[in-house]
């Protein structure tokens, strides 16, 4: 699948196609409900009596929903916003701050300069986005079954060794197996939007050959060399020397770093960490290790500031030039991938405009009046859409 990063990456991924609509921070909370059939043994007396208690149950109901919605008490206590009727809960957008202080707790810092106010409004913000999007897919006829989201969770687990690795990759991530299928049925459906919007054909030959001709730096391979990783902690010499003398006795790297290696992503893929150079780069004390292996050699323990490793040196590269038949797959992708950005992202403006959001959330209307207050009378007023104003049940609107 191609890829595109413009709202960000998901590691848990396998399908490295993303849109602006599918942002791996997101959560969308749409269901998928069965049915099954209705008992045909019952008596016709026993139905009308049923019948009849549905009914008061749903009048009943409705009244007290009429009641709540009137009133604000569902927006006060249990609602963070709605879009276009559809509600997002607090439940939810806390679930996605939790997520978020879980994946980068950097960002919650005194010193990051970001305000907690600010995180949930932006986190807010993304879920009204997934909302619109889901709802945008259904009118378009785009769905998204169990089959194909279990799909997706198999070939990410297949890339860790064994299933409590899988887990813990998780938790690091912030995801619960349910959260991660939940994003998954999000990204499928974002992904759709975005091939309907712009098909495979849309890139012809003489799109991909201009390409090729303003690009061709971009397809120069660097000379470089694959390398692999065993990390310990700076508290654990006796065990780094003792996986090294397993090394030197002709042990497997690849099984040893699965089994041994402080550093869970690396170690699910055998140690691998791909080729030099690297962005970010390698710790310079272990980029000079790396220069002095050849093919197939392995360090001595090396001791950095991030920790004790053992590297290997799995493979070497000469720098040469991809020829257009070999680099026009990628460049099909990229140029799909652009134009998917630029109509989805032009999508999303669209349905903002046109959508009915109403927030809730106490923390998020305050912080989105006071940065409302800061702007010019021309500009947009409000992060959740043009024309926001303040009904008197306390909640903000845009339409």
């Amino acid at each position: 699948m191609e890829n595109n990063d413009a709202w960000g990456g998901n590691e848990l991924n396998p399908s490295t196609e993303q849109t602006p609509l599918a942002d791996g921070a997101s959560q969308t909370r749409a269901e998928l409900k069965s049915k099954r059939k209705p008992e045909a043994s019952h008596k016709l007396n026993t139905k009308f009596i049923i019948a009849a208690v549905a009914a008061i149950v749903v009048i009943a109901v409705a009244v007290v929903v009429i009641i709540l919605l009137s009133t604000g008490s569902i927006g006060s206590s249990g609602l963070a916003a709605r879009v276009n009727g559809d509600p997002v809960t607090t439940k939810q957008l806390d679930a996605a701050v939790a997520k978020l202080k879980i994946a980068n707790p950097q960002i919650f810092t005194a010193n990051s300069g970001i305000s907690t106010a600010q995180i949930r409004s932006t986190l807010l913000d993304e879920l009204v986005n997934e909302r619109l999007i889901m709802q945008e897919a259904k009118n378009r006829g785009v769905s998204v079954t169990d089959a194909q989201v279990n799909q997706q969770v198999d070939a990410i687990k297949k890339q860790y060794s064994s299933a409590s690795q899988f887990n813990a990759i998780l938790q690091q991530q912030g995801y619960t197996l349910e959260s991660l299928k939940t994003q998954l049925q999000y990204q499928l459906a974002a992904q759709g939007i975005a091939k309907k919007l712009v098909p495979e054909n849309s890139i012809s030959a003489k799109d991909i050959q201009t390409y090729y001709d303003e690009h061709k730096g971009d397809f120069i391979v660097a000379a470089g060399k694959q390398v692999s990783q065993i990390k310990f902690a700076l508290s654990d010499p006796a065990k780094a020397a003792d996986v090294l003398k397993q090394l030197k006795g002709g042990a497997s790297f690849t099984t040893l770093a699965q089994k041994n290696s402080a550093d869970a992503v690396s170690a699910a893929r055998g140690g691998d960490l791909g080729w030099t150079p690297m962005t970010p780069p390698l710790d310079k004390t272990l980029q000079e290790a790396v220069n002095k292996l050849g093919k197939g050699e392995i360090s001595d323990v090396i001791k950095s500031s991030a920790g004790l490793f053992i590297l290997k040196v799995t493979n070497t590269r000469e720098a040469s030039a991809q020829s257009l038949d070999e680099a026009k797959t990628t460049i099909q992708a990229t140029l799909l991938n652009t134009k998917r950005n630029g109509a989805s992202q032009n999508l999303l403006t669209e349905l903002r405009k046109k959508a009915k959001i109403t927030v809730y959330d106490k923390v998020v209307k305050d912080y989105q009046t006071q940065k409302n207050s800061s702007t010019t009378s021309g500009s947009a007023s409000g992060a959740t859409g043009k024309n926001s104003s303040t009904p008197k049940s306390g909640s903000s609107t845009s339409k």
